[in-house]
């Protein structure tokens, strides 16, 4: 028997029945290879197999997501559903999705923020491991992002204005072959006061 191995991308090491298959070391991320082999026997008979393989860069995926709700979040202006499309709505994730929802909602309500500064995220993959965040929760892996929120009161609103500084932990999920957020904790660390209910 022969056996011919192709892949869309990536390198195949060995031949035979048995190769290995290292991923491309550049490229976009999530994405989907193909990997294919064609086996032959002497009879001139063959057949043909494929695999499709979902490749990502989890800790630069998670990282980015992350960042991406909390840069959202900072802009007064985005309405609290779309803060919040990254995140799962399957029942592992649900109610906190929906608490996170509402909680963007009321701040929106409440505030109106002038400025802010979204830091790097650091992440770790955790999976059957201990939650990262401060307040415990089931997640697959999970960020801290350094974030610094300076706001005012929305018209009419009563709310007390000012800074918010701290660290940002966001859990993650890897569901269908993709990351998806899964709730967002705050842990205020600056010298002042925070805001009450600024975000949790």
């Amino acid at each position: 028997m022969s056996f011919e191995w192709t892949a869309e991308a990536g390198t195949i090491n060995g031949s035979g029945a048995n190769v290995t298959w290292r991923a491309p070391a550049d490229g976009s991320t999530p994405r989907s290879i193909v990997l294919s082999v064609k086996v032959s026997d002497p009879g001139s008979n063959s057949a043909t197999g494929t695999v499709s393989v979902s490749l990502h860069n989890s800790r630069k995926e998670i990282g980015d997501l992350s960042r991406q709700f909390l840069l959202d979040f900072s802009d007064s202006k985005t309405s609290a559903a779309f803060v919040v499309r990254n995140f799962s709505k399957s029942p592992r994730c649900e109610a906190e999705r929906d608490e996170e929802f509402n909680e963007v909602d009321a701040n929106r309500n409440a505030y109106r923020i002038t400025s802010s500064n979204i830091g790097p995220a650091t992440v770790k993959i955790q999976f059957l491991s201990l939650p990262c965040s401060y307040e415990p929760r089931e997640g697959d892996a999970c960020a801290s992002v350094p974030s610094t929120w300076d706001s005012v009161c929305a018209p009419g609103a009563a709310c007390t204005p000012g800074r918010s500084q701290g660290i940002d932990y966001v859990t993650a999920v890897y569901e269908q072959s993709q990351w998806k957020l899964c709730a967002s904790y705050f842990q205020g660390t600056g010298t002042g006061p925070v805001q009450p209910r600024f975000i949790r």
